[in-house]
């Protein structure tokens, strides 16, 4: 068994590195988990891509309680200083706001995305709403300029499993999307309408490739709030710079990035 799970281990491995990462992996992992019965141990040492691999497999497949309990059985296995773990402990955490999701009937963008974070939104005079990162999960890392996401606005309904999307699907192809911690949602316009505040870390050190995302929300769905600038201005900011209640948006003019080339786009 143990020479089992350490060819798995291989294949998710060279899957993973390429394109064709179509293997029998649930079931193979389950075969494993059963022989390792009670000492599993054994088992995360020789397949820990893979059990990682597998929780993924049985979320993006609507087995969430299955996908739940694989969470908790890496974690439970894991060496408290993996680099994987607070990564999992991500991933776990986004399942739990996924399955609120799905209880209000709702889906994800498409196959192979799946919950990154949830935040609630205030729409003035509307229902109760919430705002969801997703992102598109494979065997590679979830992690900036390795990741595509999405953001999509729901109307959670009144609890009764008709919840509604609204409007269209924000999505980026090239960034890791988060909410800022210090501000996910604000009125910067002044007018009551939400703004989402969103970081967007598309990997590298130069400013563009670390910014925010603006996203205006009501009850048509999300825009992006237009600041009346040049493209390469970036937003990294929002605050009360004036100590007068009102936000402000602090960007940076990043277009000498483009002429020395320290920024890709």
């Amino acid at each position: 068994q143990r020479r089992a799970a350490a060819a798995l281990e291989s294949e998710v491995v060279a899957a993973c590195a390429s394109a064709d990462q179509q293997i029998d992996l649930v079931a193979r992992v389950n075969a494993l988990r059963a022989a390792a019965g009670a000492k599993p141990a054994w088992l995360f040492a020789a397949a820990p891509t893979a059990l990682q691999w597998a929780a993924r497999h049985e979320r993006l497949g609507g087995d969430l309680a299955a996908a739940r309990a694989s969470y908790q059985a890496w974690l439970e296995l894991a060496p408290r200083r993996h680099p994987d773990r607070a990564l999992m402990v991500k991933e776990q955490g986004g399942l739990a706001a996924e399955r609120r999701l799905r209880a209000a009937g709702l889906a994800s963008p498409g196959p192979g995305w799946m919950v990154w974070e949830l935040r609630a939104v205030a729409l003035p005079g509307g229902p109760a709403a919430a705002a969801a990162i997703w992102v598109r999960a494979d065997c590679r890392a979830i992690a900036p300029g390795e990741a595509s996401s999405a953001v999509v606005l729901y109307d959670l309904g009144a609890g009764d499993g008709r919840g509604r999307k609204l409007g269209t699907d924000v999505v980026l192809t090239d960034a890791l999307l988060s909410f800022a911690p210090e501000r996910p949602a604000a009125d910067l316009t002044g007018t009551g309408v939400p703004v989402l505040v969103l970081r967007a870390a598309a990997g590298g050190q130069c400013w563009g490739c670390n910014r925010l995302r603006l996203l205006r929300a009501d009850g048509n769905g999300l825009a992006e709030l237009d600041l009346g600038a040049d493209p390469q201005v970036v937003p990294f900011a929002v605050a009360d710079v004036s100590a007068d209640g009102r936000l402000a948006v602090i960007a940076s003019d990043a277009r000498w990035e483009g002429f020395v080339g320290l920024c890709p786009s």
